[in-house]
């Protein structure tokens, strides 16, 4: 598992892969790599396969809130916006300010036609934790139509 997280670092996606599948067949501690893979699918757009193996963790009374997110949005993904947003409303409101939970959670309302819960919960998104979040936000608030 720890090779799999050192090449997601370097951006060597097949290696971390062969590294997370390997981890898993290990056993005893296969929840950490099968968590890592299915974070891994989620970033190329493999949904059933991240929805496979989180759903493989997950348990109705589950609070882990980076594997609702995972499972949240593989759905909003797909298009199963009810399903994400079963997930999303299991997720404590603090984590909704972050980046990585508010931008997609309010894309997701939005598509459910709540068009200003949608707003409110883009506004409210303040925890920027890189670059590529900035500019996500920022084309999630073009795309809903957010002005200041």
């Amino acid at each position: 598992n720890n090779l799999g997280v050192m090449y997601m670092h370097e951006r060597d996606y097949s290696r971390a892969l062969v590294a997370f599948e390997r981890a898993k067949k290990a056993g005893d501690f296969s929840r950490t790599p099968r968590f890592n893979l299915a974070h891994l699918y989620l970033g190329f757009g493999l949904y059933d396969k991240a929805i496979k193996e989180a759903n493989t963790l997950y348990n109705s009374k589950s609070q882990d809130i980076d594997l609702l997110n995972v499972l949240a949005t593989a759905h909003v993904m797909k298009g199963q916006y009810k399903q994400a947003q079963n997930y999303y409303k299991k997720i404590d409101t603090d984590y909704l300010e972050m980046d990585r939970f508010g931008i997609n959670y309010a894309l997701n309302e939005f598509y459910l036609g709540n068009k200003n819960k949608a707003h409110d919960l883009l506004s409210n998104v303040d925890k920027m934790t890189s670059a590529e979040w900035k500019e996500y936000y920022l084309s999630a608030k073009n795309f809903l139509g957010v002005r200041e």
